[in-house]
């Protein structure tokens, strides 16, 4: 008869599963981009910072995001009432929903090479 390691398999599946949950360092970091992009939009969205807003757009904030109280960049630029903003905003919104964010933020990368000449 062959002797069988008790619960092996389970440590096993235990292992995989763990290694699944927790990010690498590569996923970790780009989160904490991720997380520091959307707080700099947030704050130049309360500024009211168009410049600073756009570049952020184009270097990957995701213009969806929410604050801890949940405010948006929409939220803000109703608050200064400027309808530009607003407009501009929406119409970010509305591509990022038609394109997906995987693709908008590839888009936004290369219109931004490209209007770098």
């Amino acid at each position: 008869m062959q002797e069988r390691k008790p619960f092996q398999k389970d440590i096993q599946a235990r292992k995989q599963s763990k290694a699944d949950i927790i990010p690498s360092e590569k996923q970790t970091s780009l989160i904490e981009e991720q997380i520091r992009l959307n707080n700099s939009l947030w704050h130049a969205a309360k500024d009211g910072d168009k410049e600073e807003i756009i570049r952020l757009i184009k270097a990957g904030a995701d213009i969806t995001s929410k604050d801890i109280i949940g405010r948006n960049s929409r939220f803000w630029a109703v608050y200064h009432e400027d309808m530009n903003l607003i407009r501009f905003i929406e119409s970010i919104e509305k591509i990022n929903e038609t394109m997906g964010k995987e693709s908008f933020s590839s888009f936004m990368k290369l219109f931004s090479e490209c209007a770098k000449g």
